[in-house]
C-alpha cells in the first residue's frame, strides 16, 4: 500500500511565491546533476598528470567542509555569527540577489552556514561537486577520495541546502 505522492517538484515551482528564484535554485540543480553526470563517468588513463591537483582540491573541499562544521556549530550552539564573513574584505560583498553579504538572521529553527561563498547553496553545491570529483579519482587516491567524499558530503548537508540534494 502506497500513501499520496508529492506533486513534482517543477509543478510546485511554477507556483512559487518567487518563480525567478526557483528558476535559479533549479538552474543550480541541473548544473550541478551534469557536473555529477561528467565526473561520474570520467576515466583517467595517465594519474601522474592529475593526480596532485586532484589531491590539492581534495585537501581544499575538505577545509571547507570543515569550515562548514565549525559555522553551523557556532551558529546554532553558540549564537556566534563572527565567522559568517571568514575571508574578512575579501567575502563577497553581496549574496546573490541580496544588497549585502549572506549573514544567518532572524531565528530559524537552524541557521545556514555558508562557508567562504557568498550563501550556502553555493557552499552545499560546491561540496557535492568535490564529493563527486574525489570519487571519481578513488583508483588515483583511494584513502584521500574516501575521506574526501564523506567529509564533503557531511559539510553539503550542515548547509541545510536543497541545491545539496
Amino acid at each position: 500500500m502506497t500513501g499520496p505522492t508529492a506533486p513534482p517538484v517543477l509543478i510546485v515551482g511554477a507556483g512559487s511565491a518567487d518563480p525567478d528564484q526557483f528558476a535559479r535554485s533549479l538552474a543550480h540543480l541541473l548544473n550541478l546533476a551534469l557536473m555529477l553526470l561528467i565526473c561520474a563517468n570520467l576515466k583517467v588513463r595517465d594519474w601522474r598528470s592529475v593526480r596532485r591537483s586532484i589531491a590539492v582540491f581534495c585537501v581544499g573541499g575538505m577545509v571547507v567542509s570543515g569550515l562548514v562544521a565549525v559555522q553551523f556549530v557556532a551558529f546554532n550552539l553558540y549564537d556566534d555569527l563572527s565567522y559568517a564573513r571568514v575571508l574578512g574584505p575579501l567575502s563577497p560583498t553581496r549574496a546573490p540577489g541580496l544588497a549585502e553579504a549572506y549573514v544567518p538572521r532572524g531565528e530559524p529553527l537552524l541557521r545556514r552556514p555558508n562557508g567562504p561563498f557568498s550563501e550556502p547553496s553555493i557552499a552545499g553545491w560546491f561540496l557535492i561537486f568535490t564529493a563527486a570529483v574525489a570519487l571519481s579519482s578513488r583508483s588515483g587516491h583511494p584513502r584521500l577520495a574516501a575521506a574526501t567524499a564523506l567529509a564533503s558530503g557531511l559539510g553539503a548537508r550542515l548547509t541545510l541546502s536543497l541545491t545539496r540534494i
